[in-house]
């Protein structure tokens, strides 16, 4: 919760809460919009995986940019070898656009190429 109080150098953030429980499982942050693309980030804490929280979180994340002044799409770069948050961004409808690029994310103790999803946020 405290890192959603204080953003800790997002554009904004979201903790991701059990609704049951109101324990923290994680949070989802915007890193900074460029180009009307917004960037996002994600963690879900170790015990509180494969449970769909990611996923629910990134929907509800392209949501709630729907209604950002200039933001068409949200992105996410994401280590090539974290399959389980390539599957999120895939669950939540974004899609493969680039792979590998030449940025780099860590991915536990080892920085490895990144890949980069995309969706369009479409207005009605």
């Amino acid at each position: 919760r405290s890192f959603v109080a204080d953003h800790a150098g997002e554009l904004h953030a979201w903790a991701i809460v059990d609704s049951n429980s109101d324990r923290g499982l994680g949070m989802l942050g915007i890193h900074h919009v460029i180009d009307g693309v917004a960037s996002i980030g994600y963690w879900i804490a170790p015990w509180a995986r494969r449970r769909g929280a990611a996923t629910a979180a990134v929907m509800f994340a392209c949501q709630k940019l729907l209604k950002w002044e200039g933001v068409t799409a949200v992105s996410a770069t994401i280590a090539e070898t974290n399959t389980a948050s390539r599957g999120v961004a895939e669950r939540a409808g974004l899609t493969l656009v680039e792979t590998p690029t030449t940025q780099t994310c860590p991915d536990g103790d080892v920085t490895v190429a990144s890949v980069i999803y995309r969706r369009p946020l479409e207005r009605r």
